[in-house]
């Protein structure tokens, strides 16, 4: 009977340690995720409102160029990319823009790789 015990408090304590380890490395995660240069560059300094401005000028700088370049470049890719523009200028870029400019820098990525070699 006392071993039953002694096992049962034994087994109990591993577990509440385990928790409480669990939770401190989930709980550093979470801080150096939100201290990481990425998610502080997206945000502005009082993390309410996301500004995706720096991001989307680095992938306008590598769309922009190419896209004008090219033979087969639409009127609405040069229309999207006229609008960020604008965006830029304002000094504020949503979230809906930015998901444009990231598609169509994903689109024209390959091509961008291809020309490089």
């Amino acid at each position: 009977m006392d071993m039953i015990i002694i096992s049962i408090i034994s087994i109990s304590a591993a577990m509440i340690f385990y928790s409480f380890i669990k939770k401190r490395n989930l709980i550093t995660q979470i801080q150096n995720k939100q201290t990481s240069f990425t998610y502080n560059g997206i945000l502005e300094l009082n993390k309410n409102m996301p500004n995706y401005y720096g991001s989307t000028g680095i992938l306008l700088n590598e769309l922009e160029g190419k896209l004008i370049k090219q033979k087969n470049t639409g009127q609405t890719e040069l229309n999207t990319i006229s609008n960020a523009k604008k965006m830029m200028r304002e000094g504020f870029v949503n979230e809906e823009m930015f998901s444009r400019i990231k598609l169509l820098h994903s689109l024209y990525a390959n091509d961008f790789r291809d020309d490089k070699n």
